[in-house]
């Protein structure tokens, strides 16, 4: 007998050895165990469910679903057992991952230990102390010896992502890693390339495909190159005209007996209408201006550069500090202001007819220095982002558990960072 437990989920620990005898009272002890076990890990509401498969006579597997259902949030923590390392360590590395659950916590730290060299760590949600909506978690750890001779996590975790690069160019898609806890090294197992399939979007309901294919990286028949999928990704978010679109907005088909890998990107179109309203912390004189817009996308119809979906009209009214006038002539010399702006989301493949505001009332100078402006935003402003976020995490499996190896920060990141703001700032006061 097999178990198998979908979908997976860190820390559970199901010991059911392979050959086992088990009825259905047995899988049923089993399930409820489980659901036992994901209480502790700040799941209430938990629901497991056994199933006995039968595979061929007297043997078969045993599967489980599970609907973890809404976790609750971790306040703080305290760790007990053989630690190890300091327990401020332990609590800088749940802060670094931003973990908020118990569950996490205990992927967390036990990647943490692995990290250091601990690889026969263990650790585990014991005790949930409920203080309103929010839960002190108690951890058990029992760290282990560290491996002899010192681990470098860090250069193991570049080589992989190295390694990782290869292989999406050359069109692998499954790509897995695994330490050895015995000498500290890493064996990779890639699967078989693809080629790029059939391209497929769903939920785009005012935008046409052709607008969205522009921004793709990809092209039918090429090499399934994921890495060139995440930049084509983070293309489609700077457009502004979908909800963020992550690696979970993606379904590949590898259909049987094929070397081809359908993509589907699922989008979700923001909403028509907006409005907001700001205003300065301070005096006006001091702080800036008040503000108030009401804006909306304009209706599906058009296409190329008149696809009008992919424009935005909004109204301002504003009250500023001083006239416009004292900063250029041609501006209004009014303190209270009614504006109509026509904002057209950058675009990949149309550089200089997308990413950019026009305010008509300003007049043609005020138009130029408005379209001049928002173009100088729409082409540099990629130039500031950080690579980092194109790599995802890389899981690492070691024994029951994973390392999460993650790209270090380069040293680059943060001139592009203060770059980038102080681009935006000077723009927004030259806009």
């Amino acid at each position: 007998m097999r178990a198998r437990v979908d979908p997976p989920v860190p820390g559970l620990g199901l010991e059911v050895v392979e050959g086992t005898e088990l009825d259905e009272r047995g899988a049923q002890e089993i399930a409820c165990r489980i659901r036992t076990r994901l209480q502790e890990l700040g799941y209430p509401g938990a629901e497991v469910r056994a199933e006995l498969r039968p595979t061929t006579p007297g043997k078969g597997d045993l599967s489980i679903r599970v609907k973890r259902g809404r976790a609750i949030d971790m306040s703080a923590a305290v760790f007990e057992g053989d630690l190890g390392v300091a327990a401020s360590e332990l609590r800088k590395a749940l802060n670094a991952a931003r973990a908020r659950t118990p569950e996490a916590g205990v992927a967390s730290l036990q990647s943490f230990y692995y990290q250091h060299g601990y690889f026969r760590a263990r650790v585990r949600a014991a005790a949930l102390e409920p203080h309103g909506n929010r839960v002190l978690v108690r951890f058990e750890v029992q760290s282990g010896l560290p491996h002899e001779g010192g681990f470098e996590a860090q250069s193991l975790c570049r080589e992989l992502f190295a390694e990782r690069r290869k292989a999406e160019q050359a069109g692998i898609i499954e790509f897995r890693a695994a330490l050895r806890a015995e000498n500290a090294t890493a064996a990779v197992e890639r699967g078989p390339a693809y080629e790029v399939g059939r391209i497929e979007f769903l939920g785009n309901h005012t935008v046409r495909d052709a607008a969205i294919r522009r921004a793709l990286l990809l092209d039918e028949g090429a090499l399934f190159d994921r890495g060139r999928l995440r930049r084509s990704l983070a293309r489609l978010n700077r457009t502004g005209l979908f909800e963020p679109l992550g690696e979970d907005s993606l379904t590949v088909n590898t259909p049987p007996g094929t070397h081809r890998a359908d993509l589907t990107i699922r989008l979700r179109e923001r909403k028509k209408r907006h409005w907001y309203v700001s205003g300065p912390v301070g005096p006006i004189s001091l702080a800036g201006p008040l503000e108030l817009a009401i804006g909306s996308r304009l209706p599906s119809w058009g296409q190329g550069v008149l696809e009008v979906a992919t424009y935005s009209a909004a109204l301002h009214f504003m009250l500023l500090p001083k006239p416009l006038a004292g900063l250029l002539p041609f501006l209004p010399k009014r303190r209270f202001l009614a504006v109509l702006t026509i904002q057209r989301s950058p675009l990949p493949g149309q550089p200089l007819v997308s990413g950019f505001t026009i305010t008509p009332q300003f007049g043609w100078r005020g138009l130029a220095t408005s379209y001049g402006v928002s173009q100088t935003r729409t082409l540099l402003s990629p130039l500031f982002q950080s690579r980092r976020a194109l790599e995802p995490p890389l899981a690492v499996s070691v024994g029951e558990g994973a390392m999460y190896c993650t790209m270090p920060t380069p040293a680059l990141d943060r001139v592009r960072q203060v770059a980038g703001v102080a681009l935006n700032v000077g723009l927004a006061i030259a806009q």
